[in-house]
């Protein structure tokens, strides 16, 4: 399904650097949604044929999440900030992914810049100089964004991913009833939440009791396809292969449904469909190759477009490509991304398979899928 989680990575690209020629009409609230789906198809399936029957299963499960996760961002990090101090002392301004911020919030930047967790928060809190950090409902009324505080923005939701990991091992095994159970309370909770009025940001899409929901989802749609071991022709994987195709790329001109509400048939629909793009497409190299490049562009594409519109602005270049100023930085970001996996992220996948002690291939014999690729986080 490495297609399909590149589109979902460049749907949020063309979000965030905007005016392109090319249509990614998703949308980047359902396209993280939809990554949450995924992490928990592809973890529910690795923890089980993996790290399940693994001597040290749970540690090693860890350990090779955390590898997965903070290698690649803190190398992304790193580079982002020597040259954002490059960038200072050449210019005398930083770029606008990396600006300063008052003292008293340097503590918390730090840390969340350093390790992630507690940096979805920051969509909870304001600062003022006489309160300091407070909690708040709405923090966009904050007199300084303490959300800008992150140096790779999009990695906030990693504060989520990094926690649906750590409750993985846990949640996976549970009786479906009960995965049921918790999809059906995160539900009842997230819209009787937004009946009260809240049915905005930060609600839809970064509150954890809700996304959890979401994540348990794909849970689901691989327990259930791994219990009723379907096996569906080639023309049927293939026709819904290229329904989650089109209807990433053409969300809008389709009618597909929009709103809190509405939205949540498209993704029930994209984690039915989920099991079958997997059995079509697991062995594509290309495919996997648009799998391990989809989490470097969603955390390279922020500072690789940060450094291209400030030097746009700072050099007056604004005159290049005035119709598409996204065009640039998007394929700028593509090939950065490109230069991680095969640099960055093969050698480091290559190191986390090697220390699996047994064969991945452990899951029962009528299980249809095989070992899974690692997922990447949105």
């Amino acid at each position: 399904m490495g297609t399909i989680r590149f589109l979902l990575a460049l749907s949020v690209v063309a979000a965030h650097v905007r005016d392109v020629p090319f249509h990614v009409e998703l949308g980047s609230l359902l396209a993280v949604q939809a990554f949450y789906i995924i992490s928990g198809f592809l973890i529910a399936m690795v923890w089980t044929r993996k790290y399940r029957h693994q001597p040290g299963g749970l540690l090693l499960f860890y350990s090779n999440r955390a590898a997965r996760i903070y290698i690649l961002y803190w190398v992304v990090l790193v580079i982002s900030i020597v040259l954002a101090q490059i960038i200072k002392t050449t210019t005398h301004n930083y770029p606008g992914y990396f600006g300063s911020q008052p003292h008293a919030i340097l503590p918390y930047k730090i840390f969340i810049n350093a390790f992630i967790f507690g940096s979805s928060w920051a969509y909870w809190l304001g600062f003022d100089d006489a309160t300091g950090l407070y909690f708040t409902l709405d923090y966009t009324t904050s007199p300084y964004p303490v959300w800008s505080i992150m140096s790779l923005a999009p990695a906030w939701t990693l504060d989520l991913e990094l926690t649906f990991y750590l409750l993985a091992p846990l949640l996976v095994n549970l009786r479906l009833r009960y995965i049921f159970g918790i999809i059906a309370a995160s539900l009842i909770a997230r819209f009787s939440w937004y009946a009260l009025g809240h049915d905005v940001d930060p609600w839809l899409y970064r509150f954890f009791p809700f996304e959890i929901g979401l994540f348990l989802t794909g849970v689901a749609a691989y327990r259930l396809w791994s219990a009723l071991a379907l096996k569906p022709n080639t023309a049927i994987l293939a026709f819904l292969f290229a329904g989650l195709v089109v209807s990433i790329v053409d969300y809008n001109r389709l009618g597909l449904p929009h709103g809190p509400y509405a939205s949540f048939l498209y993704l029930f629909v994209f984690a039915a469909a989920l099991p079958c793009v997997f059995e079509l497409t697991r062995s594509w190299k290309v495919d996997r190759f648009l799998a391990d490049m989809s989490f470097p562009l969603y955390l390279a594409h922020w500072p690789v477009s940060g450094i291209w519109f400030y030097f746009r602005d700072y050099l007056h270049l604004s005159s290049v490509w005035p119709e598409y100023p996204g065009l640039i930085p998007a394929i700028a970001s593509v090939a950065t991304a490109a230069l991680l996996v095969i640099f960055l992220e093969r050698p480091v996948e290559k190191w986390r398979q090697s220390r699996l002690t047994q064969p991945e291939d452990v899951a029962p014999a009528n299980a249809v899928v095989s070992a899974a690729p690692e997922m990447m986080s949105p």
